[in-house]
């Protein structure tokens, strides 16, 4: 009796979940209750089971999609899309930078080389200014070159003698060393015989001197020297001397003599550079300028 009992009720349970399941798959429409079953939590909350309270002809709209889920889902979707955006534009923008440091990287080793280059051109150049400055050391402590500085440093002193010497005639409101400069009009005193006979010895003084020394220069300057000696003498001889002997010259005479002295001024200062230049060439001191002082 008791078996009998538990299998009517089983009977009538059957019955009531396979009515329920019609009514359920009726209503909500075929597979509805395998998604329901097999659906994942998600689908579960977009899908809701109906409320056992609810009349069963409204369990047709609690199953339905809620749409409010619907926006949260998409809203979500929307923030994972710009996200995933911003990270593609972030990854880009690495990108474009490694390929800009790739770039430099490969320029660097042209770039090195070049430095490289560079600098081994200043140590060859430095090496050679240093090779041509010992030379020119050793030249310069020869004695043939201590022979011929000391030439023309007699040469150069007995030049600044003479030099001083017209000043003091032509115009003696100069101090010594003052740049020599003839008056339009001369002075009484440059008229004067006695008065031009300190420089007839000192450019005596100095022929002599080049006479004995003319080897000892360059044939270039020692050129130069005697073409001095001879416009020097031709100009005192031919328009001083003979004005300041004649105590009745004219203006003319006086114009004449003037430029003769102009001549014999003008050709004083270069020679006297020239003398200088070769002075300093001879002993080595114009070798060493402020490009070395640079360089260090």
């Amino acid at each position: 009796m008791d078996t009998f009992v538990v299998i009517l009720v089983l009977i009538v349970l059957l019955v009531l979940l396979g009515g329920t399941a019609w009514f359920f798959t009726r209503e909500a429409g075929p597979g509805s209750g395998m998604a329901w079953l097999t659906g994942n939590r998600q689908f579960r909350s977009v899908f809701p089971s109906a409320n056992a309270s609810m009349p069963f002809s409204s369990r047709t709209s609690a199953i339905m999609v809620d749409e409010s889920h619907l926006h949260q889902l998409a809203s979500d979707l929307r923030e994972e899309i710009e996200r995933a955006t911003q990270l593609n534009l972030a990854m880009e923008a690495r990108l474009s930078a490694l390929e800009t440091d790739f770039g430099s990287t490969k320029q660097l080793p042209a770039f090195v080389d070049a430095r490289v280059q560079s600098a081994e051109q200043e140590t060859r150049d430095r090496i050679a200014k240093i090779r041509r400055d010992l030379n020119a050391s050793r030249v310069s402590d020869s004695p043939y070159s201590v022979r011929r500085n000391d030439a023309v440093s007699d040469l150069y002193q007995k030049l600044a003698q003479l030099d001083v010497a017209i000043g003091a005639v032509v115009n003696p409101m100069l101090l010594p060393g003052e740049q020599v400069s003839v008056p339009e009009s001369l002075y009484d005193d440059t008229l004067i015989w006695d008065n031009w006979g300190d420089v007839a010895d000192r450019a005596y003084a100095f022929g002599e001197s080049f006479s004995q020394s003319r080897y000892l220069l360059d044939p270039e300057l020692a050129l130069r020297v005697e073409t001095f000696i001879a416009t020097f003498r031709t100009n005192l001889t031919t328009t001083v001397y003979p004005v300041v002997q004649d105590e009745h010259r004219s203006s003319q005479q006086r114009q004449q003599m003037r430029i003769g002295i102009v001549t014999v001024v003008d050709e004083i200062r270069p020679l006297r550079r020239e003398f200088e230049q070769t002075w300093l060439n001879g002993t080595h001191l114009d070798g060493f300028t402020d490009d070395d002082e640079s360089d260090a």
